[in-house]
């Protein structure tokens, strides 16, 4: 088949892809995390005003909730604001998640020409085919955070590298260069992952004829040029590593409460009783060193990703289990053939731990492995590659043939069956398994308190459990101008959040409370005016409450 052909396939599958992920982009999960409310704030500040919710003109990292979130994607969301507006919760919704849509979509393209142009087209759309359906990418298309814009920063720098490469041309170093270091101003764990992908990348390339030294230069002063601003906020700024403090393994207090140090004291107890007298620094090492295989186990990487459904389905693993064979075929090629692109997809397999392995929190942790991608998917798509050319180079004819018959349908059987298992669980059953993580409920809380306000003094939203972090979600729903917000530092609607419990036998009068967990007893006392449900309408998120005997008109 002509290789034009090829290529108008892949532009096909990638186009049919986006508009199936963007279907139901805005709705499932059902729910609005805080960090997707508090980029959506943010992004709506900076078109109103030019500032960040803190009254910073254009950062580059919008800080938020403790924490310092991208600036790529609080960016990316503003124009999608732009574009289609901000008007109702449903377009705030779709236009947070619009940009994680995109930037995964970009990565099919992106795959399918790295193994074109390095092995073969079909190559090429194996890959394709296997990010299309790929549990991972499918489940960060539909949520806005920052993490996603990775895979396609790395899928592009890669893919420049290799047309740097075959054009012999400079520029495409440096736009190299430039891709990989806008991931700097993603999520943490690219900020370790990428210098230590580009390491590899120099050094296996070294020898490599095509490269000269200019062209090295221009990909090492782009980067270099490109990180200056993480880097002020590195060094300058004086909490931007507040949050690395808490979850780094050889910083955190917390320590003993890493999967890691919990599973050496069950298993190795006597080892473990030894180690407590040598400095910290060795138990350290050792939780990083389970936390490394743990996010390579079989396990997490085909059949559960993680307890934290924010960052996907339970009931499969961050890739599809037909990437398991293909991904066996691939490492042993590699190693085999001992190929530079073989070597750096290696590399990549090799790296992508390291971050979420000097973390202690939820560890395997979906979102910080997200840096695995695409390369793992790529390499298994080279496995298939090379098992399809050892078949086809069989002498018997007739072996040769049934062998890739078997080979084809038996890998379209199984692609398409736990593609339609996946797809159908993750649009019947995700979202209303998900819906407590997501934080579904305080869209309804607004819309009640817009409504009834007006009947009370004031308006206290007491929150000790999955509805943590509500700030930005009143903000967001209740349309108050940027501007508003940063002259006041108020709430609309007279509300006011605590984040402690408060004893229902004693509600202050012309007072509406909103209290999440609800309180399992409510005395007589005290009126309850309504309830917000999870999606399941089984579970309640949160109760709306009063004095009984106040006589109050609602609406």
């Amino acid at each position: 088949m002509p290789y034009k052909y090829y290529n108008y396939l892949a532009l096909f599958l990638t186009v049919f892809t986006l508009f199936a992920r963007l279907s139901d982009v805005g709705s499932n999960p059902a729910g609005f995390y805080c960090d997707e409310a508090a980029i959506s704030f943010n992004a709506r500040s900076i078109l109103e005003t030019g500032k960040d919710e803190h009254g910073i003109s254009y950062p580059f990292y919008f800080k938020s909730y403790g924490d310092y979130k991208s600036g790529l994607y609080v960016y990316s969301v503003a124009i999608a604001q732009k574009i289609f507006g901000n008007d109702t919760a449903e377009l705030v919704h779709f236009t947070t998640r619009l940009p994680a849509a995109l930037f995964l979509a970009l990565v099919l393209p992106l795959g399918y020409i790295i193994l074109a142009k390095s092995i073969h087209p079909l190559c090429g759309l194996i890959a394709l085919l296997l990010l299309a359906t790929d549990p991972w990418l499918h489940h960060f298309s539909h949520i806005g955070f920052s993490l996603t814009a990775i895979p396609f920063l790395l899928a592009a720098g890669l893919c420049l590298w290799l047309i740097g490469i075959k054009e012999k041309d400079s520029f495409y170093f440096a736009l190299s260069a430039a891709f990989y270091s806008l991931a700097f101003y993603t999520y943490a764990p690219a900020r370790l992952f990428v210098p230590l992908f580009a390491a590899g990348l120099l050094i296996i390339y070294a020898k490599d004829q095509r490269i000269h030294r200019k062209d090295l230069f221009a990909f090492v002063l782009t980067a270099c040029l490109c990180s200056l601003p993480f880097f002020y906020y590195l060094l300058g700024v004086e909490d931007y590593l507040k949050r690395v403090g808490y979850l780094n393994i050889f910083t955190t207090p917390y320590l003993a409460s890493s999967g890691g140090y919990r599973w050496y004291a069950q298993h190795t107890p006597e080892l473990w009783q030894s180690i407590q007298t040598l400095p910290q620094f060795v138990s350290s090492l050792l939780v990083f060193i389970w936390n490394y295989f743990q996010q390579l186990s079989l396990d997490f990487l085909f059949f559960n990703s993680g307890p934290n459904l924010k960052f996907g389905p339970t009931k499969s693993g961050v890739l599809q289990l037909l990437s398991l064979p293909g991904l066996a075929a691939g490492v042993f090629f590699a190693i085999k053939d001992r190929s530079r692109f073989g070597l750096i997809l290696l590399w990549w397999i090799l790296i992508f731990p390291i971050p979420g392995s000097l973390t202690w929190e939820d560890i395997p942790h979906a979102g910080r492995a997200i840096v695995a991608h695409p390369g793992l998917t790529l390499l298994a798509a080279f496995g298939y590659w090379r098992i399809f050319t050892f078949l086809a180079n069989l002498k018997n004819s007739y072996l040769r043939k049934v062998s890739i018959s078997l080979l084809i349908l038996s890998t379209s059987f199984i692609y398409l069956y736990q593609s339609y298992l996946f797809l159908k669980h993750y649009h019947e059953n995700y979202s209303i398994r998900s819906s407590a993580w997501m934080q579904y409920g305080i869209r309804e809380i607004v819309d009640y308190v817009r409504e009834h306000s007006s009947n009370f003094r004031e308006v206290q939203f007491v929150t000790t459990g999955l509805l943590y972090e509500p700030e930005m979600h009143i903000l967001m729903y209740s349309g108050i101008p940027a501007k508003k917000w940063h002259e006041t530092h108020k709430l609309p609607y007279k509300m006011k959040v605590l984040r402690k419990t408060v004893d229902v036998n004693y509600l202050r009068p012309n007072t509406l409370y909103i209290i999440s967990p609800p309180p399992r007893h409510i005395p007589p006392s005290v009126r309850v005016l309504h309830t917000v449900f999870w999606e399941d309408n089984v579970g309640a998120s949160a109760v709306f409450l009063r004095l009984k005997q106040e006589n109050i008109n609602l609406k």
